[in-house]
């Protein structure tokens, strides 16, 4: 059995061209959905989103394609604008029950499905794999069990987390760190769950040793023994789980004298958005332990994206006019429930609607070329996206690497000084196949890194436990006193 990473929200697109006469096209997009806010995936977020995107196609594309968009959600479409909650299991059935009973049919058109996301989504892609369907994602991707006929799918998700799992390895192997203790918070959005899974991948084969735990923090009210297994096995705790779990890690560990520089912490945020991931800040108002997690925090690495293509100026101005109408329309036309938080995932909302504006582009390049009828060859399809950066309307770019993965450039941050604010240490670049280069500093005891020595070394001399039996002898205490000399010493890696 073939295990592949299939996208959780997806676009799924079927090709049905029964002539090959160019008259208008017609491209209707069938949105399966399932959620309700305040989950990422939500219609109430993503349908403004694909509504928009529609709108905005057939603007531009008037005259060659006509695209149309269908709800299913299970509930019959009078269901569309409700709060939407479908039991995730039936969702595959009623998938199957459209595409054979309920579609309609153009003597020359395409079909497309589109959904924001759900759980079933490896059902889903098992009869697309059978109908010879391309899959495109436009949020996030799981393992998935699905058997041959393999699946034929575009990740447009705004952050990989294959990508996010590599540069974890990449984070070790660059301070020669050989073990890793990662904890994954099993009340955590799936997202941190997938990179866990990720970074076993990318570090099978190499010699660092990922030491998962899945805990579920919210069950605990301390973190301590968590903290007591963690300095018996490593010096690097990967945490993956929401901003406000960390820091209440990290000043249980100030009080264990586990941020004094001899361990290191790493958190990754997919993008910022609270509802999901937290608000990483050691500051809060009125809150008593602010010190000592500002202490705390100077042990603590962030990995994120660093795409600075989409801080242009006329891209954050588009940007917010269209997350502006999205969010209007959303409150407007999709009924959320009062009380209900409502922030929109704003990273997710705009590569739903991106994904459907480069799907136009594409087949408004295959209509050109006079090879529209090769897009019935979802092979071929694919491989018109591979290895290029799409220029959306209002100046966002989206590259999509030869894999048929959507990339952005990832940093490493790091918390320094006196202000809740992250310094950048290490970036990577879209223009140096994304390799991680260095863009600023630790500087060991001067308000940076909380010790003289970085980096910290990725084993004590006397092992985690303090037990090696060369340090239980005489002569082994000379040895410890060396060492210890040893690491006293200021390293200049960084």
């Amino acid at each position: 059995m073939l295990k592949k990473s299939v996208p959780e929200a997806a676009l799924l697109l079927m090709l049905v061209l029964n002539s090959s006469a160019w008259a208008t096209v017609h491209v209707e997009l069938a949105c399966v959905a399932a959620t309700s806010p305040p989950v990422n995936t939500a219609l109430a977020y993503h349908g403004p989103a694909f509504e928009a995107a529609v709108a905005e196609a057939n603007r531009l594309y008037r005259g060659l394609f006509e695209f149309t968009l269908s709800f299913m959600t299970g509930n019959g479409t009078s269901s569309v604008y409700e709060n939407i909650s479908v039991a995730d299991e039936a969702l595959p059935m009623h998938t199957a029950d459209w595409y054979y009973r309920s579609r309609r049919t153009f003597p020359n058109g395409i079909l497309a499905f589109i959904t924001p996301g759900m759980a079933s989504s490896t059902d889903i892609l098992q009869l697309t794999a059978n109908w010879g369907i391309l899959f495109v994602s436009t949020v996030g991707s799981r393992e998935s069990s699905t058997t041959l006929p393999s699946p034929i799918y575009l990740g447009a998700a705004y952050v990989s987390t294959s990508d996010i799992g590599r540069m974890v390895i990449e984070f070790l192997q660059l301070f020669n760190w050989t073990t890793a203790f990662v904890v994954v918070d099993s009340n955590a959005p799936p997202v941190y769950k997938t990179m866990a899974v990720q970074a076993e991948k990318y570090a099978s084969g190499t010699a660092i040793r990922i030491l998962k735990r899945t805990i579920s923090l919210d069950l605990r009210p301390s973190y301590l023994a968590v903290l007591d297994e963690f300095v018996t096995m490593s010096r690097i705790l990967v945490f993956l789980g929401r901003a406000e779990k960390l820091r209440k890690l990290l000043v249980e560990a100030s009080v264990r004298n586990m941020t004094a520089g001899d361990f290191v912490y790493l958190w990754d945020e997919p993008y910022p958005y609270p509802p999901s991931y937290g608000n990483l800040s050691w500051s809060l108002p009125n809150d008593t332990d602010n010190s000592v997690a500002r202490e705390a925090f100077r042990s603590l690495f962030v990995l994120g994206p660093y795409d600075l293509d989409e801080s242009s100026a006329s891209s954050l101005i588009t940007g917010q006019l269209l997350l502006d109408q999205l969010r209007t329309r959303a409150l407007q036309t999709y009924r959320v429930p009062a009380g209900t938080p409502f922030t929109l995932p704003v990273r997710d909302v705009l590569t739903s609607y991106s994904t459907v504006l480069i799907l136009a582009q594409v087949l408004n390049e295959s209509l050109h070329e006079d090879r529209l009828n090769c897009v019935s060859d979802a092979h071929w399809f694919l491989q018109q996206f591979l290895n290029r950066t799409f220029t959306i309307p209002g100046g966002f770019k989206v590259y999509v690497d030869p894999t048929g993965t959507r990339r952005v450039p990832l940093g490493l941050s790091h918390f320094a000084g006196p202000i809740p604010v992250r310094q950048i240490i290490y970036a990577q670049s879209s223009d140096d196949g994304f390799l991680m280069g260095q863009v600023g500093r630790v500087i060991p005891g001067r308000g940076s890194w909380p010790e003289k020595v970085w980096p910290p070394p990725s084993e004590p001399f006397c092992g985690h436990s303090g037990n090696r039996p060369t340090c239980n002898s005489a002569s082994g205490l000379i040895h410890v006193k060396q060492q210890a000399n040893h690491d006293k010493i200021e390293s200049n890696l960084i």
